[in-house]
């Protein structure tokens, strides 16, 4: 599946939203494609380069996932620090139970 960020653009100043998944296939431009995929391990230059063209289009990413939410707190931070730094408002995951106080934890920090 491919994240075409020109598909998003509007004529009108309305905030537009959508939910990004995991491993899309991230183009910028009309043409120009990044080797990347959307989730936690973009790079600081790609996920600037995203933030830009969907700011342009009065766009946000209201969502991410359905992804999975790592055992080891040091990855699920990435997780965390991925969505905070791209604007997502949620994540999207099916954790176990003895997850939660992690995900507490993390949400709040």
């Amino acid at each position: 599946m491919r994240f075409d960020v020109p598909l998003f653009r509007r004529k009108f100043l309305l905030d537009y939203y959508f939910a990004s998944f995991l491993d899309y296939d991230i183009v910028i431009g009309s043409a120009a494609h990044i080797n990347a995929r959307m989730g936690p391990d973009l790079s600081a230059e790609v996920r600037q380069a995203i933030r830009e063209k969907l700011a342009l289009a009065n766009v946000r990413v209201a969502a991410f996932g359905v992804t999975g939410m790592p055992a080891d707190e040091t990855q699920a931070r990435k997780l965390f620090d991925f969505a905070r730094d791209m604007g997502i408002e949620a994540l999207v995951t099916e954790p176990p139970a003895d997850r939660f106080d992690m995900i507490r934890k993390l949400r709040a920090s």
